[in-house]
C-alpha cells in the first residue's frame, strides 16, 4: 500500500507526517534506508576501531616498545555518534608518539633527523634512540583499509535495500 502524492500533500499540511517511518508505512523502522546504513557505518566503525587498537598493541609489542612504560596497557578505543557522523577515536599515553619518532630522552627531532648535534658538546655518535614506527605504519594501513570496508559494506546493505523493495516476479524492461 502505497502513499499517493495527494495523501502525503493534505499530510503536510496538517503536518501529521514529521518523520520518515511516517511517510513510508509498509517499511518497519529498522528497515529505513537512513538506519540500515547508520547502523551500517556504526558496526564497521566498531570493529574497525576494535581491530585497529589490536593491531597498535600488536605493533608495540613487535617493535619492543613497550618498555616505554605502560604504553601497551595505555591503548584505548571510544565510538561516539552523532547526528549524522559516528567516529571513532584512538587515545595512548603521548609519549609512544616520541617512541615511534624516535626522539625523547635527550635527543630533539631535529637531532634525530639530521644525525647531527645541534650545539658542538652534543656528539652525534650518542644519539641511541632508534624510531620505532608502531604508530605511524599501522595508522596509514588501517586508514586506507577502512574506506575499502566502508565502501564494500555500505554498497552491500544499499543493494540489498533495493533489492528488498522491488517487488517480486518479473519486470518488462524496455530501452
Amino acid at each position: 500500500m502505497a502513499i499517493t502524492a495527494g495523501e502525503l500533500k493534505s499530510a503536510k499540511r496538517k503536518k501529521v507526517l514529521g518523520k520518515t517511518e511516517k511517510v513510508i508505512q509498509d517499511i518497519p523502522n529498522n528497515q529505513l534506508p537512513e538506519v540500515v546504513l547508520q547502523s551500517t557505518m556504526e558496526n564497521t566503525m566498531r570493529d574497525f576501531t576494535q581491530l585497529t587498537g589490536e593491531k597498535f598493541r600488536k605493533s608495540i609489542w613487535s617493535w619492543d616498545a613497550r618498555h616505554e612504560g605502560d604504553l601497551y596497557e595505555s591503548v584505548k578505543t571510544r565510538i561516539s555518534k552523532g547526528s549524522s557522523k559516528i567516529t571513532g577515536s584512538f587515545s595512548f599515553n603521548f609519549y609512544g608518539r616520541f617512541a615511534d619518532m624516535g626522539v625523547g630522552k635527550g635527543v630533539t627531532l631535529i637531532e634525530q633527523q639530521s644525525g647531527r648535534g645541534l650545539t658542538a658538546n652534543r656528539n652525534p655518535s650518542r644519539i641511541r634512540r632508534k624510531p620505532k614506527p608502531w604508530f605511524t605504519e599501522v595508522w596509514f594501513h588501517q586508514k586506507h583499509r577502512l574506506q575499502e570496508v566502508l565502501v564494500r559494506d555500505i554498497a552491500a546493505a544499499s543493494t540489498k535495500a533495493v533489492s528488498d523493495s522491488l517487488p517480486a516476479g518479473e519486470m518488462p524492461l524496455t530501452l
